[in-house]
């Protein structure tokens, strides 16, 4: 994981690249997602600032809020992570903390892959497979103006779930937050049809300079199918203990969770 956070920071501070540059990213869009995981506590929502980067080649997407996090622990373990003094569990000295939205998504436009990086419980995983973009319906005349962009209206069925987007055509790319590609321009907002998971985009930056992206390694994640891979991420959500095959300490039936990914095909 830590190799690959070295590729984000090269990402985001325009260092001087490594040898293996693939591309170079000349967009950034940050989203807020609300979100709710849990079936049995539906109306609790979640939040996280997600960030799309893209080039002519490739596309990155991940939690710039996790990315913070781990910076941030990796920088001052004693400030970010819980340290223990006398036997004694002292908390950590900010509340920052990370979400559940471990995993990145990485697309290969030219041979239309798709490889998913996550860490389930304590170990990293990847998956790998050919990424096939929605069908989309674009409507003839319903638009919203979002971060002064004009958008247009699309809809589609995708991946079990009824999805409604607003795009500008102004930014001339297939790009959208998740897998939610291949329209006529840039998608700045999307919505599933229960509201489960809502994408708004917060802001875009341009880049004016060349901002690397390098080839990740992927050697420290373990290649699993996408069928396991999301067969182990509902496992741990929906019963976290019996995953580790743990038992509370003390005798009270312990909480369990209805998994709700985003994708629910699988």
């Amino acid at each position: 994981m830590k190799k690959f956070i070295a590729i984000i920071i090269i990402v985001l501070c325009s260092i001087q690249a490594y040898p293996q540059t693939i591309d170079s990213v000349y967009f950034k869009c940050m989203y807020d997602l609300s979100y709710s995981k849990d079936l049995k506590n539906i109306n609790s929502k979640r939040s996280d600032e997600m960030l799309l980067l893209f080039g002519d080649q490739y596309s990155y997407f991940y939690s710039y809020r996790n990315y913070i996090v781990d910076s941030l622990r990796e920088a001052n373990p004693a400030e970010y992570r819980p340290q223990i003094i006398d036997n004694t569990v002292i908390a950590a000295k900010t509340t920052l903390r990370k979400t559940d939205n471990t995993e990145t998504l990485i697309i290969n436009k030219g041979i239309n892959q798709l490889t998913c990086l996550g860490r389930i419980g304590v170990t990293d995983y990847q998956y790998k497979e050919d990424f096939k973009a929605p069908k989309w319906n674009i409507t003839s005349t319903d638009s919203i103006t979002i971060l002064g962009y004009k958008c247009r209206k699309a809809i589609t069925h995708y991946h079990g779930r009824d999805w409604t987007v607003w795009f500008t055509p102004d930014i001339l790319t297939g790009e959208g937050p998740w897998k939610l590609k291949g329209l006529p321009g840039l998608v700045l907002k999307a919505e599933d049809s229960e509201a489960h998971y809502v994408f708004q985009c917060i802001s875009l930056e341009r880049s004016n300079s060349k901002k690397l992206i390098t080839e990740s390694s992927e050697k420290d994640f373990r290649l699993i199918t996408k069928k396991e891979f999301f067969k182990e991420s509902k496992r741990i959500y929906e019963d976290f203990l019996s995953y580790y095959d743990a038992r509370p300490a003390f005798d009270t039936e312990h909480i369990t969770r209805k998994y709700n990914p985003i994708e629910l095909d699988e």
